[in-house]
């Protein structure tokens, strides 16, 4: 059995641009393009570009550009800007698995997990029931 069942040929595979970033860590996001050219069952020759990611985001969704990628503060991984919240009191960037979200006023608020322990102290709730009233 071939490894190849559509009978796809690749011609060739070049690299025609890419890019840097260099996130406020100082980690460094490489996007690379692509162009691969290959010749189907029937002879036709196609040519198609692919972007890549390096490192590859932990999110598993390629961003559309460099500004797109966002770095969680907990954590240090790589994620796009739909994978990822603020800390509605500090403003930290966390990604959806260590954002704590918080349900106020009918409304979910994402928090960071210092933020979130602090609000979830049974004193600072029975103060801030207090001056709610």
């Amino acid at each position: 059995m071939s490894n190849n069942p559509l009978n796809i040929n690749i011609v060739g595979k070049e690299l025609v641009d890419y890019s840097r970033h260099i996130l406020p860590s100082g980690k460094e996001v490489y996007f690379l393009v692509y162009e691969i050219t290959h010749t189907d069952a029937q002879g036709l020759c196609r040519t198609y570009k692919d972007r890549v990611t390096f490192p590859p985001l932990d999110g598993g969704i390629q961003p559309e550009s460099p500004e797109d990628v966002r770095e969680c503060s907990e954590c240090e991984g790589l994620f796009t800007a739909s994978q990822t919240v603020s800390c509605h009191d500090c403003g930290r960037i966390l990604c959806m698995q260590d954002a704590a979200l918080t349900e106020e006023n009918e409304e979910r608020i994402p928090l960071c997990p210092e933020h979130a322990a602090k609000r979830n102290n049974p004193i600072v709730r029975f103060f801030n029931s207090l001056f709610k009233a």
